[in-house]
């Protein structure tokens, strides 16, 4: 995890439920905009079981509806691109570190983890990593 958290306070929900400041390190949840997307991430650093934890979920923009031409209000939520979990695993941890993406088993989700990626890092040693060859493009 990231020693200086800085970065994160113009990303920081700093108002309303879940709200918390730069004292509170990487936990909290942030929000950002990449392409035409608001990403929405919750952070928790406090290793329970010994694992750091990100939960990330994207938002679109709403589209005008062909038929009635009206515009929705809310955005739509959708599960995050590759290009957007790479940016939030940039963001809590160093380039350096290793983390993995966990799917739940079916059964174990929540009403949104249908569209969410999680990533996760242990703090009490590294966990195992498959042959460099084995993860490489050819």
């Amino acid at each position: 995890m990231k020693q200086d958290t800085s970065h994160l306070d113009s990303f920081r929900v700093t108002t309303g439920e879940g709200a918390t400041n730069s004292s509170d390190g990487c936990k909290g949840n942030f929000k950002f905009k990449l392409n035409d997307a608001i990403v929405q991430v919750s952070f928790d650093d406090e290793a329970i079981g010994g694992w750091e934890h990100a939960v990330a979920v994207a938002f679109d923009k709403p589209q005008s509806s062909i038929i009635s031409r009206l515009t929705a209000k809310d955005p739509v939520p959708r599960t995050p691109t590759n290009e957007e979990i790479m940016y939030v695993k940039r963001l809590f941890w160093e380039d350096e570190e290793s983390v993995c993406e966990i799917i739940p088993a079916k059964g174990n989700e929540t009403p949104w983890h249908h569209i969410a990626r999680h990533l996760w890092k242990r703090t009490y040693s590294d966990f195992p990593m498959p042959v460099k060859q084995s993860v490489e493009a050819e």
